[in-house]
């Protein structure tokens, strides 16, 4: 058994579709498959939309929301499946039936005037709910042993609308019952939802931030999966940020703790917190390109028993670096800590802490951060704000036994700033000066590139 998770820019329109197709088909022909598929791409802002529009009673925005959204789906029935199908008016129907279950949400949601987040959460589900539908019947349309199933039905969460936490106990048992059947009965494929789930009540809830990753993270714990593939549209987790630098590469393999340094560090990578039910299990996670077929992706592990230290990747911060001149005062240990606690209490997000007991260094996030309010809140400290540096993540494994009189002595030309190591064996900071990042940021990218041949 494995699980395909395949994101919304992988349902985005018919030609992605027919990507998800020959994937779930070749797959298939190999192991039983679970397929959690998102909303199309766009569509779960389009139905937060909806639901603001009805709210503030806007009729001529909530018939352009809701008509975006029927048309988006119907179009791509229309394209998906041919006419003189047997699967085709069995398919109108059921999502013509969801997109009339919408409206009339929209048409309550319009009367009351009320937003909660358990209707935000009603609304939202329809995404998944029309993607899955269209994905089995195309499925069943290409002579594919294909069943749907609604994830409400076997996901049980607690009802914290919009972030639900998961009764896996119950969970379980609703997979034995209801899931596991099917595909002891002959079933290959079984085609559901990723981030709706629902309480008690069977009122709809969803998983929050990376909810589909975390649903395929579940059913392959639930499952015990081989493998869990999850399908996006780049070729797996890179070197560096591509945006910055072009020549970057695929990582092949990395511990689940460098995917958590790096996503603390603000790459946009899978969220590691949805990954925890898999790695838990110790089931590998592999991202994949949808529509690459040639890219060997990225492989996700627990940990990788690796006998010498491998760089895998570098992220470069764009930070304040604040420093507190603690010389004169008493019990600068303890003093520290308590500007440390503020600091956090003002939601400021920190990459980077020293302590010396003249000095107290804290890198910031300049995006997280209030240079006026933050000078007036600290305005009885010593303090001096900078952001004339820019603070660079080195990720990889057994940084500890790193090499670092040859990475430095390559790289003494740039003068770091500041080094910290040894707080974890994922990773290495240091900084330079804000003219000499571009240049550096490409060379240490480089570096990573040759030695990743190499591994």
């Amino acid at each position: 058994m494995i699980v395909l998770k395949f994101g919304g820019t992988s349902v985005k329109d018919e030609i992605a579709f027919s990507q998800v197709l020959q994937i779930i088909s070749e797959k298939s022909g190999i192991e039983k498959c679970l397929v959690v598929l998102s909303a199309c791409s766009g569509i779960t802002d389009t139905l937060i939309m909806l639901m603001h529009f009805a709210v503030q009673n806007d009729v001529d925005n909530i018939k352009i929301c809701y008509e975006k959204i029927s048309r988006h789906h119907l179009q791509l029935l229309f394209r998906l499946i041919p006419e003189n199908s047997q699967y085709y008016q069995e398919a109108e129907a059921k999502i013509q039936a969801l997109l009339d279950d919408l409206q009339e949400i929209a048409k309550s949601v319009n009367f009351l005037k009320e937003s909660t987040p358990r209707s935000l959460d009603k609304i939202m589900a329809y995404g998944e709910l029309l993607s899955t539908t269209l994905m089995h019947y195309y499925v069943l349309e290409n002579k594919l042993n294909a069943f749907w199933v609604d994830a409400r039905d076997i996901i049980l969460t607690d009802s914290t609308f919009n972030n639900a936490t998961v009764d896996f106990e119950q969970s379980q048992a609703n997979v034995v019952e209801k899931l596991l059947p099917q595909f002891a009965n002959g079933m290959q494929i079984g085609i559901t939802q990723g981030f709706i789930a629902a309480n008690s009540a069977k009122q709809t809830t969803t998983l929050g931030r990376g909810g589909s990753d975390y649903t395929a993270s579940i059913f392959g714990k639930f499952l015990k999966a081989k493998e869990i593939q999850i399908w996006t549209d780049v070729d797996g987790i890179l070197t560096t940020d591509p945006r910055m630098i072009k020549e970057v590469g695929t990582i092949p393999v990395m511990e689940f703790n460098e995917v958590r340094s790096l996503a603390y560090f603000g790459a946009k990578v899978i969220h590691p917190d949805t990954l925890i039910p898999a790695i838990e299990d110790n089931i590998p996670i592999h991202v994949l390109n949808t529509f690459s077929a040639s890219s060997k992706g990225t492989y996700i592990l627990p940990e990788l028993n690796r006998d010498r230290s491998v760089l895998h990747s570098v992220i470069r911060m764009v930070v304040y670096k604040i420093s507190f001149s603690i010389a004169k005062i008493d019990n600068f240990l303890d003093e520290s800590l308590k500007i440390i606690s503020r600091i956090y209490r003002e939601n400021a997000k920190i990459y980077s802490i020293s302590i010396l007991p003249d000095k107290l260094t804290i890198w910031i996030a300049k995006s997280s951060f209030n240079k006026s309010h933050f000078a007036t809140a600290f305005a009885n400290y010593s303090l001096e704000i900078s952001d004339d540096q820019t603070l660079f993540g080195l990720i990889g494994i057994r940084l500890s036994d790193f090499d670092c009189n040859y990475f430095f002595n390559r790289f003494h030309r740039y003068k770091f700033e500041y080094v910290k190591m040894g707080v974890s064996s994922n990773e290495i900071l240091l900084s330079v000066k804000n003219e000499a990042a571009r240049e550096l940021h490409q060379e240490i990218n480089q570096f990573i590139l040759g030695n990743l041949n190499v591994s």
